[in-house]
């Protein structure tokens, strides 16, 4: 079966990963697939036209030469319409280069984010896979404009389009449902898993925050919930990894240097690490924070449950398909600091037992995302689909 992936994020120049997560999600599926006899080729958009196997994947790569005239477009505008200026130009390269080869693929799977397939005439095999509703993905209060309410619209048209829709958590695809009236089906995500952690190097009372550090990762409460328990525990520790969004930068700046003017070097913040060096923030936390306001299956979960950290997630993460609260992790039913401090507090005063007994339960949680398991699933449905 030939498979193509429109994608608005894939690989850069130097054809290494992006570290979002359509790219993760992209190349997981790929591998998953290609091991089921599948070919999978992915479009995206990059500095040069070329062709060429990625790790065994066919990719092809559009030119996109239309930097000048979007900035010059974003000027014309005085940076009001910057947003949809973009993807609308990156989605009209993509319609273009897709025109030319659409008749090659048995089925073709379009990632919503930036909605790259925006001007794609989609036919019966066609799939979209929901990677945001920005009505709740990008919902910052004060911060209205009438290029994310254009924003929204367009994300709306290109999924109002599909017939056969996927997505990665209920919650999500629930919300989505119901705002648009659309039917779409969950479809787990397939992770690559690494070796077993080592219990002993996990450290006790050690809290680690893995995303972009902004209002939709909930930042701010992490920050919140750091200064709090770092006042109640002596030997407690919280590890900060990644970039800062584009808005409130200066205030969430000015919260870590508050928090390490108080609490030295029990509070750490890294920008930027390798794979390799993240995995070791993993092995040494016991606890992984995802205290989303809004988020769709964030990787991160996988990655943490793998390496034996109990997950501590909001309830509008999309984890429900992955953890069950209480026996391989915890859900926070709210965004109020008490609670989320109540339930850290409650995981530190569990003995070494307890916490093995919600370590033993992950694997069970993660075999449906094992790459076997979750390319098969989708296979399945791809063949639902031709059939």
């Amino acid at each position: 079966m030939k498979i193509l992936f429109i994608t608005s994020e894939f690989i850069t120049p130097e054809y290494k990963l992006y570290p979002g997560g359509i790219a993760t999600y992209t190349f997981n599926i790929c591998s998953a697939l290609r091991e089921l006899d599948c070919i999978p080729t992915v479009l995206c958009l990059g500095s040069k036209n070329e062709k060429f196997i990625f790790q065994g994947i066919n990719c092809q790569i559009i030119k996109n030469p239309t930097y000048k005239i979007k900035k010059l477009l974003v000027n014309l505008s005085f940076g009001l319409f910057t947003r949809i200026i973009i993807r609308s130009i990156d989605a009209l390269m993509i319609y273009l280069t897709y025109f030319q080869i659409k008749e090659k693929f048995d089925i073709v799977q379009v990632s919503s984010w930036k909605y790259p397939g925006l001007f794609i005439k989609p036919r019966k095999n066609f799939i979209l896979r929901i990677s945001s509703l920005e009505k709740y993905l990008d919902n910052e209060p004060n911060f209205k404009s009438i290029d994310k309410w254009l924003d929204q619209k367009l994300e709306r048209f290109e999924i109002r389009k599909y017939a056969n829709i996927i997505g990665p958590g209920k919650f999500m695809l629930n919300l989505m449902d119901n705002e648009l009236g659309t039917k779409s089906s969950f479809m787990p995500t397939p992770f690559i898993m690494p070796v077993e952690s080592n219990l002993l190097l996990k450290k006790n009372r050690s809290i680690l925050f893995v995303g972009t550090l902004g209002y939709n990762k909930g930042i701010d409460l992490f920050l919140d919930l750091a200064n709090r328990i770092l006042g109640d525990f002596s030997d407690a520790e919280f590890t900060i990894v990644g970039k800062f969004s584009r808005t409130n930068i200066l205030k969430i700046k000015n919260k870590i240097v508050s928090l390490k003017k108080n609490y030295g070097d029990r509070i750490l913040h890294i920008e930027n690490l390798s794979r390799q060096e993240l995995g070791a923030h993993y092995s040494k936390a016991e606890i992984l924070c995802i205290p989303s306001v809004y988020d769709n299956f964030p990787n991160v979960a996988l990655e943490g449950m793998s390496n034996s950290c109990i997950v501590v997630a909001s309830n509008t993460s999309s984890l429900d398909t992955l953890i069950n609260n209480g026996i391989n992790g915890f859900i926070v039913e709210s965004m109020y600091l008490d609670d989320w401090s109540k339930v850290i507090h409650e995981i530190f005063l569990l003995n070494y037992n307890q916490k093995l007994y919600l370590r033993r339960n992950i694997p069970d949680s993660l075999k449906i995302h094992c790459p076997e398991i979750a390319g098969q699933k989708l296979l399945q449905y791809y063949k639902s689909i031709i059939s």
